[in-house]
């Protein structure tokens, strides 16, 4: 049930300009979707972690798609805890944020390298 509204959010996302990346990717066909496997966590925790880490991939000159859009999402979003999830499409990781029900999607990072160990 949680991975069909995960891919059903992600498919709807995929037509947004915010999202036009993800056109050709068609994530919400991914492989293997691992709907969030911890407690979601507080939205301002999330936001503090995620900018730290969108500045430190900026300094190392190694971007990663959807930081910029994430980021405005956890700045406006009205949710107080934000869950994650990893999906997994041709050999690559995308991590994807939403409010704990998946009422809506706050954001995609990726494409990381795919590993085994998702946390």
């Amino acid at each position: 049930m949680k991975d069909q509204k995960l891919r059903e959010l992600i498919a709807d996302a995929e037509g947004l300009d915010e999202f036009q990346w993800l056109s050709s990717i068609a994530l919400a066909t991914a492989e293997d979707v691992t709907p969030s496997v911890m407690e979601p966590l507080p939205r301002d925790r999330v936001e503090k972690i995620y900018t730290r880490r969108s500045r430190l991939n900026r300094e190392r000159n190694s971007p990663i798609k959807g930081f910029e859009y994430l980021l405005d999402m956890l700045s406006t979003t009205t949710a107080d805890k934000i869950s994650i999830h990893a999906l997994f499409k041709s050999g690559k990781k995308y991590f994807v944020f939403t409010d704990p029900e998946l009422n809506e999607l706050l954001g995609i990072l990726g494409p990381l390298r795919a590993e085994k160990k998702i946390w």
